[in-house]
């Protein structure tokens, strides 16, 4: 390819990828090549290996269980155990309907896959659903690999090979991709993928087919998770840095999306009523709004998440009250944040004017996270590591710039990758350590999601500020208590367990759903049940927490136990009224009937 026919960012002499021109806006960069050039064909091998390596990452995982929320997305979810039948009703409901939420998430497509997986393995299968979330991620492997090459299509293919790898490997994904439930942010991420890759190949070809296939691409991401909104940032970024177009041609370009955009919010108001949904606004998920932080905290989450982007760890699963405490004008961390924040969004501005690649990676990197610090501002809600899925990939861009900048350039068309390798043995050795550090840290942090112990083990000790995560822990030692066979210790996890538990309770007192641990733990107490500590904490819980159905339950089943036929009547009805999808306490309502036995209240004596 002749320098004429080349587009912008092809790979430049070692110190400068700007162009040197009077006015660099509508300037196309002097290129040379890196390497002798690789065929097209190759492309695709490079992608099928991309795709491959991201399985490999992930084949630890194949034998997990389910862990946080998977269980709330497959398990309790009455239409998703329907199979086929039940997905004209998963188009019709929130994500967490099932948990008696309206939070406005609708993302039906993960919640279809797991219906097809229930359709054809017949039981509710872990491991099915674990190797189905490293097929996707495979998926995306390649479709990333092929959507890079063609977005820098003037560089050599290895670039965006090695782009490819260095997102694939990036540890944070073990949230995603390890946690069955976020198959929606891998679904999002391919589809989003899918639809960047025919959006850039219409703009280089003009043929409409490729509009027409990304429109549905684009729909299915949304389905899969309404933060792929981003793309309508994304699109105008590739049009105007990777394809010279004006501002103006490159935000036309967009407005197709904008339609697909507006019929799937239609369809989302008219399925679930609402499109923000009803959020409980409680100090445990969205502390920054009671504590009235939202404008600050932002800033100080930017500031770790760029701390964790750079180095990722430690690594941890939740992020709840306090993990992360209020972002304060009297903050450093925040003030730290604050500055990035300018200075990235300066530099932005400059890559902007100049056209660079490593202005292209910084908005990128800004647009990919700005579901995130919208969380944050609009809802005031917690920081998450995966959150940094889609952000990860303006990262790997901006490193492998960063590596190739001091690469030298060869015009020879006979330079091989060993005399490449050869000449560039020091640039070669950094990408390489950096993707076999991030493999490492990945395939050893895909342990700690095997089951729900071994994960809140794992964080122990990095998470002794967050509530959430003690009474995670505490949860996970009782119900390892049920099951231990030795006594020493069963007794030490029992104790272990309600310790944990007490330590949530003392960074937020008002916690229901810890007071609630502690009613289990007692319940299932060793050697015998305390049943009247139990009933203290549940009722508590109730208190604290109204929606939490599972109290109201339990309360009923300890008054059965105790022969109270009449109080647990009583609970049974509480707990369907607070939930009427709750399948135990709907089969413990329908029983007591059943005897002639339906109570709807009781005398104030008897709730206390």
């Amino acid at each position: 390819m002749s320098k004429k026919q080349q587009k912008p960012f092809a790979s430049t002499p070692a110190k400068s990828l700007i162009p040197q021109s009077k006015n660099p806006r509508n300037e196309t960069p002097k290129t040379q090549s890196v390497f002798k050039p690789v065929e097209v064909s190759y492309n695709y091998i490079m992608a099928i290996v991309a795709g491959l390596v991201a399985l490999g990452l992930y084949v630890n995982t194949f034998k997990h269980g389910y862990v946080l929320d998977d269980q709330a997305a497959i398990t309790y979810n009455n239409y998703v155990q329907e199979g086929l039948s039940g997905i004209p009703k998963l188009m019709k409901v929130d994500f967490w309907f099932f948990m008696n939420l309206n939070l406005g998430y609708y993302r039906p497509l993960s919640l279809i896959t797991f219906a097809i997986e229930h359709e054809f393995v017949g039981a509710n299968d872990p491991h099915i659903s674990h190797i189905g979330n490293a097929i996707f991620y495979a998926l995306t492997g390649y479709v990333l690999c092929l959507l890079l090459q063609r977005w820098f299509n003037n560089r050599n293919a290895w670039f965006g090979f090695l782009v490819a790898l260095l997102f694939l490997a990036f540890p944070t994904h073990t949230e995603v991709v390890a946690n069955i439930k976020s198959r929606d942010e891998i679904l999002a991420f391919l589809n989003m993928s899918a639809t960047l890759l025919l959006f850039t190949s219409y703009i280089d070809t003009n043929k409409t087919k490729y509009l027409w296939w990304s429109l549905l691409t684009a729909y299915l991401a949304y389905l899969s998770k309404e933060s792929s909104i981003i793309m309508i940032g994304i699109f105008p970024l590739v049009a105007y840095y990777l394809r010279g177009k004006s501002l103006g041609k490159a935000i036309l370009n967009t407005m197709p999306y904008l339609g697909v955009t507006l019929l799937f919010f239609i369809q989302k108001k008219v399925m679930l009523g609402t499109l923000g949904g009803q959020p409980p606004m409680d100090l445990m998920v969205y502390p920054y709004f009671v504590e009235k932080t939202r404008f600050f905290s932002m800033f100080k989450q930017f500031a770790n998440y760029l701390r964790i982007i750079v180095f990722p760890h430690p690594l941890v699963y939740d992020y709840s009250y306090n993990q992360l405490p209020s972002g304060r004008i009297s903050d450093p961390v925040t003030w730290l944040g604050m500055l990035s924040f300018g200075g990235l969004v300066y530099a932005a501005w400059i890559g902007f004017v100049r056209r660079t690649l490593w202005g292209f990676a910084l908005a990128l990197f800004f647009a990919t996270l700005f579901p995130a610090l919208a969380f944050t501002v609009a809802r005031g809600g917690i920081m998450a590591e995966r959150f940094l899925y889609a952000p990860a990939l303006a990262w790997s861009i901006l490193l492998a710039w960063g590596v190739f900048y001091f690469i030298k350039s060869d015009d020879s068309s006979d330079f091989t990758i060993g005399q490449w390798f050869k000449s560039n043995a020091i640039p070669a050795l950094i990408l390489i350590t950096v993707i076999g550090l991030y493999s490492a840290k990945t395939i050893l942090r895909n342990p700690a999601w095997t089951e729900e112990y071994t994960l809140f083990l794992a964080d122990e000790t990095a998470t002794r500020n967050n509530t959430n995560a003690r009474k995670h822990y505490g949860d996970a030692c009782i119900k390892k208590f049920q099951v231990e066979k030795n006594i020493p210790k069963k007794q030490a996890l029992f104790a272990e367990g309600i310790r944990s538990l007490h330590e949530a309770i003392g960074i937020y007192p008002q916690y229901g759903e810890a007071h609630f641990g502690l009613g289990y733990a007692y319940q299932y107490a060793y050697p015998k049940p305390n049943f009247d500590s139990a009933m203290y904490y549940y009722k508590l819980s109730t208190k604290l927490t109204p929606r939490f159905v599972v109290a109201y339950n339990n309360i009923g089943v300890i008054n059965e136990l105790s022969g109270r036929v009449n109080q647990a009547s009583y609970w049974y009805n509480k707990a369907v009224e607070v939930n009427p999808n709750y399948e135990n306490a709907l089969k413990n309502q329908a029983r007591l009937r059943q005897q002639g036995i339906d109570v709807r209240m009781l005398p104030d004596s008897l709730l206390k």
